[in-house]
């Protein structure tokens, strides 16, 4: 399953913007430059969406349900993962006693066992690499959209990459997609 940014699909948010518009809300009217600012600020923690839905995921028993699930997070960056992973663990255990709630597993494990993110720039994901777990991580291009690095993506790559061994960085540009995508056998 891949989901890109939140599992709201981008028709229902641009539905709900416009109908927020045209009854005169100004915070939904894209002509206006402050609503503009503000998509372009939204953009920079679009991270914060992924966490309610991960833990929902992971608390209501869906890969106990479903346990060959796979689940791509396009675009939502991976530096913040080893903290929300910490903190996901640190509140299960304080709290599973009180709240009823057994998990087979630790939270941060479900992560491991079932997902890959994906990011375009992530100079800090990068330099916390072995905690999200190199195999849990996949580098984006986002072509051809208008946050791609196209035609400078092997200088991004290159300049991102520069203090990662060869084949960590093959496993996070190239080999992890692969597997998650059924690429190679």
């Amino acid at each position: 399953m891949r989901i890109h940014i939140n599992i709201i699909s981008r028709a229902s948010r641009s539905a709900g913007r416009k109908a927020a518009a045209a009854k005169g809300n100004q915070l939904y009217n894209m002509a206006s430059e402050a609503t503009r600012a503000k998509a372009i600020g939204g953009m920079s923690h679009v991270f914060a969406m992924a966490t309610g839905a991960m833990t929902d995921m992971i608390f209501t028993g869906v890969f106990e349900r479903f346990p060959e699930l796979q689940i791509c997070w396009i675009e939502t960056g991976v530096g913040w993962i080893p903290h929300f992973l910490e903190m996901t663990d640190d509140r299960y255990w304080r709290n599973r006693v009180w709240a009823g709630v057994k998990l087979k597993k630790v939270p941060s494990q479900y992560f491991r066992d079932h997902w890959l993110a994906t990011f375009i720039v992530d100079r800090s994901g990068i330099a916390v690499r072995n905690q999200v777990g190199i195999e849990n991580m996949a580098w984006s291009t986002d072509f051809p959209h208008h946050g791609n690095d196209w035609p400078y993506s092997r200088k991004t790559i290159d300049e991102l990459f520069a203090q990662v061994s060869a084949d960590e960085r093959r496993k996070i540009v190239c080999t992890n997609a692969a597997r998650f995508w059924g690429l190679m056998s």
